[in-house]
């Protein structure tokens, strides 16, 4: 990961979340006419935002304050929304924030495990409950996986140690 000054890592980052934001933006599963919602309401997930995600949305959803969760990190701070209360932009049928939902929401029910060193390949699972995983589109799958491969070499190494421990998307 580079060391560039604060602004300068700011800046890049938001420029790779608008490259895989638009890059997932046609990614779109039919969940609220398929789907009871388990992901969101049943099921013990966390997502974990991705380095200034939480920044990102804030400043493009025009919040002046944090609804989620605040994780330090030794490479820093990090947005989450943790299985323990439902996600505050939760809408029926629906994501109150949906240009701006973070990757982690974006990608599921595909979730990333990152190799244990930088050498390694991600690899890409699907969440066992999610009744719509048989039907993801060849198209769907690219688009998720090349975003987290765009975003791999920029991610700290703590961060996916992180991610792999808490998102896991266990049945």
């Amino acid at each position: 990961m580079n060391r560039l000054p604060e602004k300068n890592r700011k800046n890049e980052m938001f420029a790779l979340i608008e490259e895989v934001y638009r890059l997932t933006e046609p990614a779109i599963m039919d969940c609220a006419g398929s789907c009871d919602g388990a992901c969101e309401t049943k099921m013990m997930e966390t997502a974990l935002f991705l380095p200034y995600e939480l920044e990102y949305i804030m400043e493009r959803a025009g919040l002046k304050e944090s609804p989620f969760q605040v994780i330090g990190l030794p490479s820093g701070r990090y947005g989450t929304m943790g299985y323990e209360k439902n996600c505050p932009f939760l809408i029926y049928k629906g994501c109150g924030i949906r240009p701006v939902r973070p990757l982690d929401c974006r990608s599921f029910p595909i979730y990333p495990r990152f190799p244990n060193s930088s050498r390694g390949p991600v690899e890409f699972h699907l969440a066992p409950y999610c009744p719509l995983k048989d039907d993801l589109s060849s198209e769907y799958l690219a688009c998720i996986k090349k975003s987290w491969e765009i975003l791999l070499p920029h991610l700290p190494s703590d961060w996916k140690r992180f991610y792999n421990s808490i998102c896991h998307y266990a049945g």
